[in-house]
């Protein structure tokens, strides 16, 4: 783990990665290593990729390294991962990840949306289709993302002025 990204395995057979900014190309080995991590352990998973925080489009290396780790890691590990979904604000961002499984003819490309909660309801859809049950952690986790958001209060109005 590094200060720009965690992994949170209270969800598995969900891993969720969260990232805290921009991932860069070296980022992508300890990304994988951990996914391989959850192989070795003999976990059927899913992965949800929460970059949100991403401020820009990756730069070309970065954007070479992770394709080519992904399609390595898909190939080595088709057995135990089931996919992932990748959770982007940007639309502009979310093109380039796409093109990216494009580029690399991703055998199963990852699900992109904007929010947690869609990818969550993707996640727990493939488990339920590949037959893994949902454990109480993950069901309370998607119940929470179903609930609307607390109303925003209303900002303080300023009358002396």
């Amino acid at each position: 783990m590094t200060g720009r990204y965690e992994f949170r395995e209270d969800l598995l057979p969900i891993c969720l990665l969260l990232t805290r900014c921009s991932l860069h190309a070296e980022d992508a080995a300890g990304v994988f290593n951990h996914f391989r991590s959850l192989c070795e352990r003999r976990i059927r998973f899913v992965a949800i990729s929460d970059v949100r925080a991403a401020e820009h489009l990756p730069d070309v290396a970065t954007y070479r390294t992770f394709g080519e780790e992904a399609k390595r890691f898909t190939s080595e590990n088709a057995r135990w991962s089931l996919g992932s979904a990748v959770i982007i604000r940007s639309r502009l961002i979310r093109g380039a990840l796409n093109g990216m499984a494009w580029l690399y003819h991703a055998e199963r490309p990852p699900f992109f949306c904007d929010d947690m909660r869609s990818a969550v309801n993707w996640a727990v859809g493939t488990l339920t289709t590949n037959g893994i049950a949902i454990p109480p952690a993950v069901q309370a986790f998607a119940r929470a993302q179903a609930e609307p958001a607390p109303a925003s209060p209303e900002p303080a109005v300023d009358h002396e002025s």
